[in-house]
């Protein structure tokens, strides 16, 4: 009976699974893993830009009012909200050709992307905006409150509801 049990051999256990390389599964988990960060990082990047912009516009919106307050001059406020608007909307509608708009098609413009707000007549704004900074200061009739009411939701409506992407400024990008 000895002599049978030395025939055998030792029990020997299969060699320990390797972590590398990975199963096909854990591949493609990576590979997905990787585009949502790309994704999300990109979708983030571009909502904190979005923000920013709002945010920069309603801070120039309350230092024009603070200079306005002090000195009551409409003619001023006029034309730095007109300044401001045009500004926001070159960064908000970059595949439009809005620097080159004036008079009556820019009055289009800012009718057709602003809010319709009911105790306040959009025309009557978008004309002040366009042709008040040209008239002398005793000419104007305004209702600042409105203008003001008016210009701030325009911000916030072309924010919200804008199809269009912010684009980042490649110029400054590279400079950086």
């Amino acid at each position: 009976m000895d002599n049978t049990l030395d025939n055998f051999r030792d029990i020997t256990l299969p060699t320990a699974v390797s972590w590398w390389p990975p199963a096909p599964g854990w591949w493609l988990l990576a590979l997905i893993l990787i585009i949502v960060i790309i994704l999300s990082t990109s979708w983030l990047r571009t909502r904190l830009y979005r923000t920013s912009i709002l945010s920069l516009a309603q801070q120039e919106l309350n230092d024009i009012m603070f200079k306005y307050n002090e000195d009551h001059n409409s003619t001023i406020l006029i034309s730095q909200l007109s300044i401001l608007l045009k500004r926001y909307a070159l960064l908000c509608f970059p595949e439009e050709n809005i620097a080159g708009l004036n008079g009556k098609k820019w009055q289009h413009f800012i009718i057709q992307h602003g809010p319709d707000i009911k105790d306040i007549n959009a025309e009557k704004i978008a004309e002040q905006l366009t042709t008040s900074p040209y008239k002398k200061f005793e000419n104007i009739d305004s209702d600042t409150s409105k203008l003001i009411a008016y210009f701030n939701a325009w911000l916030k409506y072309t924010h919200a509801n804008s199809k269009h992407k912010f684009q980042y400024n490649k110029q400054k990008k590279n400079n950086d």
